[in-house]
C-alpha cells in the first residue's frame, strides 16, 4: 500500500466474564466524532480504464498486500492479522461489481487494514486500478475463447456493452445472467454455452469497456522493492517513512531526442535523472537499471523474469543514460538508486512496439534522520472482535505523517 503515513498496530486480548454497554452513554469533554467515510462522486468512470496505467499503479500501491498476481501474498500481508482477499482468484472476483471495488479502494476497509486511497489517487486512477484488478483472474487464453463465441453468437452486440455506466454496475456473475437470459434489448444468446464458455465469454465482454487490453499490462517483479512514496520497506531492518508530496512522478514520458547512432538494431536509450531534496547530488551513488520480460508462453499474470541488469554513474547534475540497451515490446524497466541502506526506484515503465528511447521518470533522494519525533500523529482507530467466545482482540491502528523533507528510519528487530 502506497502511504504518506506510517501504521503502527498494537494488538490485544482481553478475556470476557461479561459485558454491558450502555446506549445513553455521555461522550467525554472534547470528544471527536469519527471521520466520515470520503465522499464518492460518480459510480462509473467518466472515461475507459487504462489497464496499462492501473497495473503500474495497482503495483506501487496494492501488491506489497495483495500480491503482484492479486493472490493476497504480498511482503506486508504477513504483518497483518486478517487475511488479504485474493482478488486474483475467480471466485473471489467474479461476484462483485466494478463499482463495488471502486468503493473499497476509495473509501478503504479499515476493518481488514486497508486505508482509503480517495486523497491519493484521481478518480481516473481508481479506476484503471480497478479495471487492472479485474483482469487478474483471467487468462489471455479465455478473453481469446471468449471473444470468439461471443462474436459467432451475438456479432452485433459489441456496441451494447460498452457503457460504462451500465457495465461498471455488473459482476461477472451478473454478466453471465445477462448472456444465458438476456436483458432489454439484449438478447439470451448464451443458451447453450457451458458455464465455463459463458464465464469466458463474460471475461471478453469486460475488456470492452476498457482503453488498454489486458494483454498490454505488466506486472513489477516481486524481487523490485515495494514502494511507499518512492522509497523501498526493505531492508527488513528498517522502516522508512517518506515526506509527504514525494510520489514519484508520471512513468514513461516520450523522449524528444535523437537516438544516438551507437545504438545497434532492435536497440535503444533509457535515460533519467537522480534528485536529491537538497539540491547538490550526493557523490558516489550508483544507478542500476532493471529490466524484465514476460516468461515466454505465460499468461500476462505471470512473475516477470529480470533480463537485463546495468549499472551507471550519474552526472553532477544527476541525468544517466544507458545506451545500446536491448528494447523489445513489453519489456518493463525501472532504475534503482541505493542511498544511505535506502532503495529509491523510478516507476516502471514499460517499451512499446518500435520504441528505441525511454525516459523514466525521476528517482527521487531524501536526505535520512531516525528522529521520529519529526512524524505527526494523525489518528487512532479501535477495532474489537468477538469471533471467540469469551475473549475479544482488539486492534489499535496509529496513523503517522511525515511532513519533513526527510526520510525518517525507525530502527526495529523486525519482531517488535
Amino acid at each position: 500500500m502506497k502511504l504518506r503515513y506510517v501504521h503502527v498496530v498494537i494488538l490485544s486480548a482481553i478475556f470476557l466474564a461479561g459485558c454491558t454497554l450502555a446506549s445513553d452513554i455521555t461522550p467525554p469533554p472534547g470528544y471527536v466524532a469519527p471521520t466520515p467515510l470520503p465522499t464518492l462522486g460518480l459510480l462509473y468512470p467518466t472515461s475507459a480504464p487504462n489497464v496499462q496505467n492501473g497495473a503500474t499503479l495497482f503495483t506501487q500501491n496494492c501488491a506489497p498486500c495483495h500480491g503482484d498476481t492479486g493472490l493476497g501474498n504480498g511482503p506486508q500481508s504477513q504483518q497483518l492479522p486478517v487475511t488479504v482477499p485474493a482478488l486474483g482468484l475467480a471466485d473471489t472476483a467474479r461476484s462483485d461489481s466494478p463499482a463495488q471495488w471502486f468503493t473499497t479502494v476509495s473509501q478503504g476497509n479499515l476493518d481488514r487494514f486497508m486505508p482509503p486511497f480517495i486523497g491519493n489517487l484521481s478518480d481516473q486512477d481508481r479506476w484503471d486500478v480497478v479495471a487492472y484488478a479485474l483482469t487478474l483472474h483471467t487468462q489471455p487464453a479465455q478473453i481469446a475463447q471468449g471473444k470468439t463465441l461471443f462474436d459467432s453468437n451475438c456479432s452485433n452486440c459489441s456496441g451494447k456493452f460498452t457503457d460504462q455506466k451500465m457495465m461498471a454496475a455488473l459482476s461477472d456473475d451478473d454478466i453471465i445472467r445477462i448472456i444465458k437470459n438476456g436483458a432489454g434489448d439484449i438478447p439470451a444468446f448464451g443458451k447453450n454455452l457451458t458455464d465455463d464458455q459463458a464465464l469466458d465469454v463474460a471475461m471478453y465482454i469486460r475488456t470492452l469497456t476498457f482503453a488498454s487490453t489486458p494483454s498490454t499490462a505488466a506486472i513489477m517483479p516481486t524481487n523490485v522493492p515495494a514502494t511507499v512514496s518512492g522509497t523501498s520497506l526493505t531492508p527488513a531492518t528498517t522502516s522508512a517513512a517518506t515526506p509527504s508530496g514525494s510520489t514519484p512522478e508520471a512513468t514513461a514520458i516520450p523522449a524528444t531526442t535523437a537516438i544516438p547512432s551507437t545504438n545497434t538494431a532492435g536497440a535503444g536509450t533509457v535515460s533519467g535523472t537522480v534528485q536529491f531534496n537538497n539540491g547538490t547530488l550526493p557523490s558516489g551513488l550508483t544507478v542500476t537499471l532493471h529490466g524484465y520480460d514476460q516468461p515466454p508462453g505465460q499468461s500476462s499474470t505471470a512473475t516477470p523474469q529480470e533480463i537485463v541488469t546495468l549499472t551507471s554513474t550519474p552526472a553532477p547534475d544527476g541525468s544517466f543514460k544507458f545506451e545500446n540497451v536491448a528494447m523489445p515490446a513489453n519489456r518493463i524497466f525501472s532504475a534503482e538508486v541505493d542511498y544511505k541502506e535506502v532503495q529509491y526506484a523510478s516507476n516502471p515503465a514499460t517499451v512499446t512496439a518500435g520504441m528505441t528511447s525511454l525516459v523514466l521518470s525521476p528517482v527521487k533522494l531524501y536526505d535520512v534522520t531516525d528522529d521520529f519525533s519529526t512524524l505527526t500523529f494523525n489518528q487512532i482507530h479501535l477495532y474489537f472482535d468477538f469471533a471467540t467466545a469469551g475473549q475479544a482482540q482488539v486492534s489499535e491502528i496509529y496513523a503517522f505523517t511525515n511532513a519533513t523533507d526527510k526520510t525518517v528510519i525507525v530502527s526495529t528487530d523486525g519482531a517488535t
